[in-house]
C-alpha cells in the first residue's frame, strides 16, 4: 500500500490506481464511493474521510474490518434540510490477503536487499588455517 501512496505522491492518478488494484465495486470507478455521510461506510473510513480537506489524502493505510484503504476527499457539501454533512470520497482499496502479500513480498526483497549490502560490506574471507573449536 505504501508503494501506491508513493505513486499518488509522485503525481499518479487515483482513478487509474484504484481501476488496476481495487477488489470491490469501485473497481472500474475510480475508487468512487460516491456522496456519503456519517453512519453509512465503516467508522474508521468516515473518521478519515471527514478529516481531510479537499483535493488531499490519507498517507497511511487505513485498515477496516474488509481489508486496507487509501481514501482521498473529493468534496464536502452541507444539507441544510436535514442538517447533515456530506463527503464525496474516493478509495483504493485491497482485501487484507493482497495486502499482507503485497507487505510479504515487500519484505522479502528489502531483505534480499539488505543482505547483499551486508555481503557487499562486511563479508570477509577466513584464513586457510582457520577452524571451529
Amino acid at each position: 500500500m505504501y508503494t501506491l501512496i508513493l505513486r499518488l505522491k509522485g503525481g499518479a492518478n487515483i482513478n487509474q490506481i484504484a481501476d488496476e488494484v481495487n477488489e470491490d465495486d469501485t473497481k472500474g470507478k475510480g475508487g468512487d464511493l460516491g456522496w456519503f455521510s456519517v453512519g453509512t461506510m465503516a467508522p474508521e473510513l468516515e473518521r478519515v474521510a471527514f478529516s481531510l480537506q479537499p483535493g488531499l489524502f490519507c498517507t497511511d493505510p487505513l485498515e477496516t474490518e474488509y481489508g486496507y484503504h487509501i481514501v482521498a476527499l473529493i468534496g464536502r457539501r452541507k444539507l441544510p434540510a436535514v442538517g447533515k454533512v456530506e463527503v464525496h470520497a474516493k478509495h483504493i482499496f485491497m482485501s487484507t490477503k493482497k495486502a499482507m502479500d503485497a507487505l510479504s513480498k515487500q519484505a522479502k526483497e528489502n531483505v534480499e536487499r539488505d543482505i547483499k549490502v551486508v555481503k557487499s560490506k562486511y563479508l570477509v574471507q577466513a584464513p586457510a588455517d582457520f577452524t571451529v573449536d
